[in-house]
């Protein structure tokens, strides 16, 4: 089964070094990676079409395997912000138990995933101000990735669903550590997975990130 991928990313930062190197250097990367399953990473050319179509990352399962589209990413940091952004999923998924074919539940998880990945990278790291302009500025950031992304796949229901788990979301830390007050993050939904495939909204920026995703009788896929 295909457990996830992530968008065609814009220009890239420059740079070199494999998955297997990300996955030793990266705090973020080796904190979700290790918090409690290991997540194999490796690189390949993806395909046009199926679940790889379009895709610059994407997970399998079983084992819970992560798959580098090395034709679809420029450099260590998109490399690095899509293995992020996947490994989020792959820790609500699979350590959390989260239904990611349900609406609000895949709501919170692209809101976790694109405050520690798009968001985190290209608003946190270069934005300048005031820290209330910059937490704002971040906010706005995670609700549209989150927006968009939920909304490829839930067309109708995306904003009302993002807007139903956004603060809740967004102050649960895990595996990361809880450096703000947060609330208890809601009770997990086991899914069963033996008949699914999933791919998740990944990391093409809107307004400096969004992703867009299908569905098709394999799964999901984003493109």
């Amino acid at each position: 089964q295909a457990l996830g991928g992530s968008a065609n990313a814009t220009a890239g930062n420059g740079g070199g070094g494999s998955s297997e190197a990300l996955l030793a250097t990266s705090p973020a990367a080796a904190t979700v990676a290790f918090g409690g399953e290991v997540i194999t990473a490796s690189c390949r050319i993806c395909k046009e079409t199926g679940v790889e179509g379009g895709a610059r990352a994407f997970l399998e399962t079983p084992p819970t395997a992560l798959v580098l589209c090395a034709n679809r990413l420029r450099g260590a940091r998109e490399v690095e912000e899509a293995l992020v952004h996947e490994l989020v999923h792959a820790y609500d998924f699979c350590i959390k138990g989260r239904d990611l074919f349900d609406c609000k539940q895949l709501a919170y998880s692209e809101v976790r995933a694109a405050r520690e990945a798009e968001c985190y990278y290209r608003n946190v790291l270069g934005s300048y101000g005031p820290t209330w302009f910059k937490e704002k500025m971040t906010e706005n950031c995670i609700e549209k990735n989150a927006v968009n992304a939920t909304k490829s796949i839930f067309p109708d229901q995306a904003s009302s669903c993002v807007a139903a788990v956004f603060h809740e979301a967004i102050r649960d830390l895990e595996p990361f550590g809880k450096t703000k007050t947060i609330t208890e993050a809601p009770s997990s939904t086991n899914a069963s997975t033996s008949s699914k495939s999933l791919s998740l909204g990944g990391a093409k920026p809107v307004a400096s990130s969004s992703s867009r995703s299908s569905r098709s009788h394999q799964g999901w896929k984003t493109r």
